[in-house]
């Protein structure tokens, strides 16, 4: 359906961003998608000269983000890169960040590493205000806020989901 001066319809805006027309350039570019069995959305696809997949993993709590850059080679994920955002007040900023040589994906493995980059993110900040936190303590608090990612859609508001999403995806253009 068109509108009257024969731009698409607000329908039809939104049908093409679900269903993109067949041969259009990178169609989920942008488009979250939610994927229930990793508990994350899938966003920022695109398709190498050599035919390989890539797309981001974003995961969010209230107050942070997790984003996994994952590669598909035929039937196998690679892990390529795992980063961590948290909200500063006015926008999302990259925290810690661990590259992977083409490990192939394992999701304890991401929970893991993400668990440990932020339990030192903890740590460091926590000695730099001088605060002390008992041994393990740090730990206990990144799984903690980790394991609150993988539970997002009962966790964080649409409204909060959308402005991080946008500000991580816009963040490396």
């Amino acid at each position: 359906m068109k509108t009257f001066n024969n731009a698409p319809s607000v329908k039809d805006q939104l049908i093409n961003t679900m269903f993109p027309l067949i041969g259009e350039k990178n169609p989920a570019n942008k488009t979250p998608i939610y994927d229930p069995i990793n508990k994350c959305f899938n966003t920022d696809q695109y398709q190498s000269g050599q035919g390989h997949l890539y797309f981001k993993r974003v995961r969010f709590s209230e107050c942070m983000a997790m984003v996994e850059k994952i590669g598909l080679y035929h039937n196998w994920e690679y892990l390529d890169t795992i980063e961590l955002y948290r909200y500063n007040g006015s926008k999302m900023e990259m925290i810690s960040e661990k590259k992977f040589n083409k490990q192939f994906y394992n999701s304890t493995l991401a929970q893991e590493t993400a668990t440990t980059l932020l339990s030192s993110f903890i740590k460091e900040n926590a000695e730099i205000n001088n605060h002390i936190l008992s041994k393990g303590e740090a730990d206990e608090m990144a799984k903690s806020e980790i394991e609150k990612t993988y539970k997002m859609k009962d966790l964080i508001t649409s409204e909060k989901r959308d402005l991080y999403m946008k500000q991580i995806l816009n963040q490396e253009q």
